[in-house]
């Protein structure tokens, strides 16, 4: 995807891709990427807005590259991903940014093992309570994982995702995020951009 790609020079990025990053976000606010591969998006927000980033990527072949980009940021590396429960399991397409838990048929590869954690005892153990916000894009996990959010009362600020057709079913999780969010623009499956209802 092109939040996450590195291949893409920021004088051609998609309209989608540069909506992406305008948001009300200050130095005290906090931001997290879940499935953050090497950054790029996060990095935009970090040098734009310098606010507290928290970075998800299962990859651990990642975790020395970020922590070197994010240098002088305010930013944590988190070497697993988020999810319903803590385990270990296998990560398929291992390697790209298509990389993904949920079992795939057309994986290119076997997989390597990678860790995920339950999204609320990873917060506790960081310390994050309340997120401004937040970006998923974790090749089919979304499906479990916005839900699971949802009853733990994680509702971030702002919520942007991407949504992958292939691996659930996309009218369905809209439906769960508009109970909490509405709607502020929308890219189709590529990216859509939602705001916290606040009653």
């Amino acid at each position: 995807m092109g939040l996450s790609a590195t291949s893409e020079p920021s004088n051609r990025m998609n309209e989608w891709d540069l909506k992406s990053f305008e948001w009300d976000l200050r130095p005290e606010s906090v931001v997290i990427e879940c499935g953050a591969f090497h950054g790029r998006w996060a990095l935009e927000i970090a040098t734009r807005y310098h606010p507290k980033l928290y970075l998800f990527e299962p990859q651990k072949w990642l975790e020395a590259e970020l922590k070197f980009a994010f240098k002088g940021y305010r930013a944590q590396v988190c070497p697993f991903g988020l999810g319903t429960e803590n385990k270990t399991t296998t990560l398929w397409e291992f390697g790209n940014d298509g990389a993904t838990f949920v079992s795939n048929a057309d994986a290119r590869d076997i997989g390597q093992m990678a860790e995920i954690r339950e999204i609320r005892t990873a917060f506790t153990e960081i310390g994050l309570g309340v997120i401004d916000l937040m970006l998923i894009n974790i090749e089919g996990g979304e499906y479990t994982l916005i839900p699971h959010m949802f009853e733990r009362s994680i509702l971030p600020k702002w919520l942007m995702v991407q949504m992958h057709l292939k691996f659930g079913d996309e009218h369905k999780l809209r439906a769960q995020i508009a109970e909490h969010y509405r709607l502020l623009w929308d890219y189709g499956s590529i990216l859509t951009a939602w705001e916290r209802r606040e009653n």
